[in-house]
């Protein structure tokens, strides 16, 4: 073989050998984003938001921590920055704050799949210079949550994968919300029922009285003779205790004026 011959057979060795190493490579490659791409669609995926009280005339946010993910999440930890602290309220009512550090002082072990946790975040209060609501709660308007968690229990063990996603809640947003509500909803159906009790409900009244005089009339002589006989006799006894009531407090009077009653 010539020496050309030799030359392009070690190329062509080298090539293959090269081709083969990238598609070794391609390939691991191609299985570990195949493993990411299955872990990142069945880990634990725990989130953090504000949510208003929905009723028009709610004066509540409120903080939802949920699992929003496919698995469990373990050894859940939420910490607050600017960090919370209870303080007191503006108005001088219990505060809810101490409920909500509570909650987030230790880690959670198990956070399961579509698990909420809700805590009182935001209470309307007093208004500012420029009219706007103040929070009576000592939590101020913007805060950054960061949440922590692992999709395994064991920290020490090879596969665990710890998480850690930050969240920022922040009230501006809620608080330049703009609420609706419609005749036909269900707050705007309730208010009418209630009105269309409240305005029927002498007419019901009436017709109960009408009610219990029918019956009266309809009753038995005998039934009425002893139902009369029975409400005479509940009402003579009732006047016997009254007028031994009376008797008694005129003769205590007496005693006191003659300086007869002793303490």
């Amino acid at each position: 073989m010539s020496a050309w011959g030799a030359l392009i057979g070690g190329g062509a060795t080298v090539i293959a050998a090269s081709a083969a190493v990238a598609a070794g490579v391609v390939a691991v490659n191609t299985l570990r984003a195949s493993k990411r791409d299955s872990r990142d669609r069945s880990r634990p995926m725990v989130g953090a938001l504000l949510e208003h009280d929905p009723h028009p005339t709610g004066r509540t946010t409120h903080l939802m921590v949920r699992n929003y993910g496919t698995t469990v999440a373990y050894n859940v930890e939420v910490t607050f920055d600017p960090k919370i602290e209870d303080t007191g309220t503006v108005s001088g009512q219990r505060s809810f704050v101490p409920f909500l550090l509570n909650r987030y002082e230790k880690p959670i072990r198990t956070m399961m799949p579509g698990v909420e946790l809700d805590n009182i975040w935001y209470v309307s209060g007093e208004r500012d210079a420029d009219n706007a609501p103040q929070n009576d709660e000592p939590i101020p308007d913007l805060v950054t949550a960061t949440i922590s968690y692992s999709d395994r229990a064991d920290f020490s063990h090879k596969d665990t994968n710890r998480y850690v996603d930050v969240f920022t809640l922040d009230m501006t947003i809620i608080k330049t919300s703009v609420f609706s509500t419609h005749t036909d909803d269900h707050l705007g159906l309730h208010k009418r029922s209630a009105k269309a009790l409240e305005k029927v409900a002498p007419a019901l009244e009436q017709v109960a009285k009408d009610i219990h005089r029918i019956e009266g009339y309809v009753k038995p002589a005998e039934v009425r003779e002893r139902e009369e006989a029975e409400a005479a006799r509940v009402a003579a006894i009732i006047e016997q205790r009254r007028a031994a009531r009376d008797a008694r407090l005129a003769e205590l009077a007496t005693q006191s004026e003659q300086g007869e009653l002793t303490p």
